[in-house]
């Protein structure tokens, strides 16, 4: 892939750490209507395990441009999209926007008071009704869950507000949904599990739509998982900076099982792939461990480590019984892994392609935006703009655009589309639809061996080292007759019984094997 100049990199990075100081302000209301259909991108990571496929019908690269939605005036940046039926919708600090998902249009708009972009909100389907869940307000005080219902015809153009359930304190993970339960969490470290109501409740101020309160070890940065009976969160103690990953017993509320590290400083978001709980942490030390949890107990199934660590805000999809880690160094590079899910066999330098395990390295890093995949592809975005497409079995770069612009903050597969945020002023929602007259890349990474090349520097190297022992055996050879001597004139010549021959063995060109 081709290299950005340190300027690019530099700009990047600068916008991630305005990006992840967004928050308030508040909002008001406006717009048209339509109805919404399937849900093919609900919440954060498709599903409540946060598995991160698609299981629509959505397109295969190569892409091309279908549609663009400007950031609003007034507002920095947009969160992450969800898809519901022929609708997109994304959250502003000011708004909640709804979009025509065929042509980007604004369909509706809903008053948002305040809160942080980087929280993705959700659709529930309850009782035939599909049910908008939000988190809102920049303080502790503000800090609520707002529910509303969608559109289903023309006589209804607005969303119809429902209820607000008062959080404890500030929320960055937005929401999770199971059925007809909604589940969220703070940077108090309170994890709330909340009935979906369908009725209009106004502000429930006694908070009789929460159904259980647990309290983790610290702040919680990405959206709970669910699965099989089990609340999976992840949360970085505020005190001693060590990372825990929290499993809660869905039907006793209590915490059954806790996985602390102190090496580690962040953690990916959590994904449960059937009876297993898969998680990256970063190390104080710049290293990243992938972890396979035991869903019921939280024993250690495996680990692997990597070179770059694992991030807040972005998770670990798996598809086909491999996990797509993707590892970050802030404003830097990026590499994804095709990961065995059974043993987390990953590649090395000498396995690279062996039993569909490779990686990729990209050139910047893609800190907000989860991977997606999509058939045979993997959807990345990265934090100056550009998108990706790498085929999922052989690892090959297929595709790739640039928006231009700054941090992609989270993608979205649906019928025939794939839809990203891109979070800046500049930016927006932007849409993409399979483009069958374009042709496909075949750009390898700059991590797969290159054999020829490796095997004829080592012949190169060797035969280097072949003759500097050479020529150090000449040099280094004692004086024979007629040869330049030391030795004064008028003295014999002795032979020396030590004198015997000093050429140096070529060195093992073994040495020289990578790591």
């Amino acid at each position: 892939m081709p290299r950005r100049p340190p300027t690019r990199r530099a700009a990047a990075a600068a916008v991630l750490v305005v990006v992840l100081g967004l928050l308030l302000s508040p909002g008001a209301a406006l717009a048209a209507g339509a109805p919404p259909a399937s849900d093919a991108w609900p919440q954060f990571g498709q599903g409540a395990t946060h598995l991160g496929t698609a299981t629509g019908d959505t397109p295969h690269p190569p892409y091309r441009s279908e549609w663009r939605f400007p950031t609003p005036h007034g507002e920095r940046a947009l969160s992450a999209p969800v898809l519901t039926g022929d609708t997109a919708i994304a959250l502003g600090t000011r708004f909640v926007y709804g979009l025509d998902l065929a042509t980007g249009k604004p369909r509706w708009q809903i008053g948002r008071n305040g809160g942080s972009t980087l929280a993705t909100p959700a659709v529930a389907d309850v009782d035939g009704k599909q049910i908008l869940l939000f988190t809102q307000g920049g303080t502790a005080k503000l800090s609520a869950l707002v529910a509303y219902e969608l559109p289903t015809g023309s006589d209804q153009p607005l969303p119809t507000f429902l209820w607000q359930l008062p959080l404890n304190d500030r929320s960055t993970t937005g929401v999770s949904v199971d059925g007809d339960t909604a589940f969220t969490a703070d940077i108090g470290g309170d994890v709330t599990a909340v009935h979906i109501s369908t009725e209009v409740q106004h502000v429930d101020v006694k908070r009789s739509l929460v159904l259980w309160d647990a309290v983790v070890g610290g702040v919680v940065p990405t959206p709970p998982a669910v699965g099989d009976g089990r609340v999976v969160v992840a949360s970085r103690n505020r005190t001693t900076g060590a990372i825990e990953v929290d499993g809660i017993d869905e039907s006793t509320h209590r915490i059954v099982w806790r996985k602390t590290d102190t090496a580690a400083s962040s953690t990916s978001a959590i994904t449960i792939d059937r009876d297993r709980v898969i998680v990256g942490f970063g190390e104080t030390s710049g290293a990243g461990v992938l972890f396979a949890l035991d869903l019921k107990d939280g024993l250690v199934e495996w680990s692997t480590r990597f070179s770059s660590p694992f991030l807040p805000f972005t998770n670990i999809p798996v598809a086909g019984g491999f996990a797509f880690a993707l590892g970050n160094r802030l404003g830097l590079e990026a590499g994804l892994y095709r990961v065995r899910v059974d043993d987390g066999a990953r590649v090395s330098v000498w396995s690279y392609g062996q039993g569909g395990l490779w990686s990729f390295e990209f050139d910047i890093s893609g800190v907000f935006a989860s991977p997606v995949v999509v058939g045979d592809s993997v959807v990345i975005g990265f934090d100056d703009g550009r998108i990706a497409a790498v085929d999922a079995t052989s690892g090959v770069l297929v595709w790739r655009t640039d928006t231009g612009t700054a941090a992609v903050h989270g993608l979205a597969a649906g019928d025939d589309v794939i839809v990203a945020s891109v979070g800046s002023r500049r930016g927006g929602v932007y849409a993409y639809q399979h483009d069958p007259g374009a042709p496909l890349l075949d750009e390898v990474s700059s991590s797969k061996p290159n054999w020829a090349r490796m095997l004829g520097g080592y012949a190169v190297a060797f035969v280097g080292i072949g003759a500097l022992a050479a020529l150090a055996g000449f040099l280094l050879r004692p004086p024979g007759p007629g040869g330049p001597t030391n030795e004064r004139a008028d003295e014999p010549e002795e032979p020396d019984e030590d004198d015997v021959d000093s050429g140096e063995d070529d060195d093992d060109p073994g040495e020289g094997d990578p790591e």
